[in-house]
């Protein structure tokens, strides 16, 4: 992969996207302990700082949470897919329909909080242009007032997505989009001119596929963090310190291109 970017970039720009949870830090049993550290935001800033480079985070966490982790380190961030994104300049964009969801959205955090009582222990995220309720500490014999209520809540909202993960529920804007849609949008607002950039992303999911393949369609540089298994990502990493190397060594070759 490294002999691959380094001749890509004797002739192209760097734009890399990062997804964050699972891909720049590990997963954690609360999403709140999942924290960036300081050597990989000071990272990913130098990287931001090289010429003819752009870095962007791409994630399913909000744009509020995004811009507390990385706050004036010179990156595009985009939440929510990519839903809503904010540059370093200070441009933005928000989804219009997404945006008119959230009066549904703040009434679906109501109401899971009103029929889930404490002692439901769920994890209740409000990403404001999305929502996640985790599960996973639920009691089992607890857990199908959880299935229930995202049920009904269903059936009450058609305005709102409801998705189902392994052990969580996301509610997003019923709207199709999908982080290849977050980066139609991240690259269009950059104005890029002349020589397409060599995109490089980097994810962990399924919900980063489709980022894969948009990257895949422009000769770009795709990277699965975690298990290759049914992924068209072209590489693989087996974890976010992985990438964390790989970012260093981003940094060392665009200092020297």
């Amino acid at each position: 992969m490294l002999n691959l970017i380094t001749r890509e970039l004797e002739k192209r720009p760097l734009f890399a996207v990062f997804d964050r949870d699972g891909t720049l830090v590990p997963i954690t049993d609360d999403p709140l302990a999942a924290m960036v550290s300081a050597e990989l935001k000071a990272n990913l800033r130098k990287l931001a700082a090289t010429k003819n480079t752009k870095v962007a985070v791409l994630s399913a966490r909000g744009l509020r949470h995004l811009s507390q982790d990385f706050s004036g380190d010179g990156l595009i961030l985009a939440g929510n897919y990519g839903l809503e994104i904010l540059f370093p300049d200070k441009r933005a964009f928000i989804q219009p329909k997404a945006k008119a969801s959230r009066e549904m959205l703040s009434k679906a955090r109501l109401r899971f909080q009103s029929e889930l009582p404490q002692d439901v222990n769920v994890i209740l995220e409000d990403h404001e242009l999305s929502l996640c309720l985790h599960w996973h500490r639920t009691p089992p014999a607890r857990r199908e007032e959880v299935h229930a209520s995202a049920r009904r809540l269903k059936k009450e909202m058609p305005e709102l997505s409801f998705r189902a993960l392994p052990t969580s529920y996301e509610v997003l804007p019923n709207v199709l989009w999908t982080k290849a849609d977050g980066m139609t949008q991240i690259a269009s607002m950059c104005e890029i001119n002349g020589t397409e950039p060599l995109y490089v992303y980097a994810g962990d999911s399924e919900y980063d596929e489709p980022a894969f393949r948009w990257v895949n369609e422009r000769q770009g540089i795709s990277v699965k963090i975690g298990k290759a298994e049914q992924t068209e990502a072209q590489f693989c990493l087996d974890s976010p310190a992985s990438l964390a190397g790989l970012i260093e060594k981003l940094i060392h070759l665009r200092v020297l291109s």
